[in-house]
């Protein structure tokens, strides 16, 4: 076992003691319906904070593909890729200020793909790398990483866990990597079958005190990652999804696009996981009024909010909404996700929201 995998195995493993760890590879996936087995299980959604509007200093940056991170002190950090800078509100959602620029040195960046806080650093990642800044937003070092674009999870100690394929010596074939502060990455996973069945896309990580789960962008495939002794999979739930059995990707990949995961977030009521599906209502049909300018059909979705019980991959509840739910906001301390919306008028707002798992009557009202 690496240094940097011991290091965080063992700081988690003080923190956190589990059950031992299913005798399951990635060659015995289990197969779980997604039916909801809790009956007085209820998601409720509240709204913490809401960002956007037509005018005032930072509604550039209030678009469809922002992305969304909690940084020190509560501040909220708004990306998005084709602006170089680092956009910070209060909770309050007033507009403090901008952090960088675009350019090839310290503190510039070229297509911000991602901004993850952890407990000393923001992690920057851009078309280059990962940039590092203390919580003051001073430069402290850039890493070249070839695996810039996979969504991030932060662990204890800043070392920032990916789920993927990263096509280094060191990495390919793997699916999971961890990024130390230093820059040094460490990976693990690969098998011939996990290899092919993975390496294709990019997956959504979480985790708690001793284990970390992946969450596959295009299947319903969930995996838990166990820390000690070594980093290796634990075990496989492939899950059955209505949704995913009826929609087929069409060649063009508008015509009947199949359901996404869009982000995943364990906490002590479970693994929640955010997931779109195609509007029934839009019937794969493009309009005059869903083209972007790159003349391609806009995709309408609905989004659900889904709970499952990561001991045994079954699903307690599901919230569905007609929106855009987008992602969890990322950062140690975060326990939210966003969504994304425009008024009639065409007025963006981005919401940050905060799941709540009710039992019985109480949590209908």
């Amino acid at each position: 076992m690496t240094r940097l995998a011991r290091a965080v195995a063992l700081t988690w493993l003080a923190a956190y003691a589990g059950p031992a760890a299913d005798d399951l590879t990635a060659q015995e996936p289990v197969r779980v319906s997604s039916k909801v087995v809790c009956g007085d299980c209820v998601i409720t959604i509240d709204t913490v904070v809401t960002l956007g509007g037509l005018e005032g200093d930072g509604t550039e940056v209030i678009l469809y593909t922002a992305l969304v991170a909690i940084g020190p002190g509560d501040r909220i950090l708004v990306t998005e890729p084709r602006i170089p800078r680092i956009f910070v509100f209060d909770m309050a959602g007033g507009f403090l200020s901008t952090v960088g620029r675009g350019g090839e040195g310290p503190g510039e960046y070229l297509f911000i793909s991602e901004v993850n806080v952890g407990p000393r650093y923001i992690h920057v990642f851009d078309h280059r790398g990962r940039t590092l800044l203390d919580h003051d937003f001073t430069f402290v070092r850039r890493d070249r990483f070839a695996g810039r674009s996979l969504p991030t999870f932060m662990m204890d100690g800043d070392v920032v866990a990916l789920a993927g394929a990263i096509p280094t010596p060191d990495a390919v074939g793997h699916e999971l990597h961890l990024l130390a502060p230093s820059g040094k990455l460490e990976s693990y996973g690969a098998t011939d079958s996990a290899y092919r069945a993975w390496a294709a896309s990019s997956h959504f990580v979480t985790g708690d005190g001793r284990s970390l789960w992946t969450v596959a962008g295009e299947s319903t495939r969930v995996t838990r990652w166990d820390l000690l002794p070594t980093p290796a999979v634990g075990r496989i739930w492939d899950r059955t999804v209505e949704e995913w059995d009826r929609h087929d990707r069409g060649p063009t990949g508008f015509a009947s696009p199949r359901p996404l995961n869009t982000g995943a977030m364990l906490d002590e009521n479970g693994l929640w996981i955010i997931w779109r599906t195609p509007d029934p209502d839009w019937g794969g049909v493009p309009s005059e009024e869903s083209r972007p300018v790159t003349g391609q059909p806009q995709v309408k979705w609905d989004s659900r909010l889904e709970l499952i019980d990561p001991a045994t991959g079954k699903t307690l509840a599901r919230h569905y909404d007609k929106g855009a739910f987008q992602t969890f906001v990322l950062g140690s301390q975060s326990r939210y996700f966003y969504s994304y919306h425009e008024t009639d008028a065409g007025v963006p707002y981005i919401h940050l929201l905060e799941p709540r798992l009710s039992r019985g009557a109480a949590g209908r009202r």
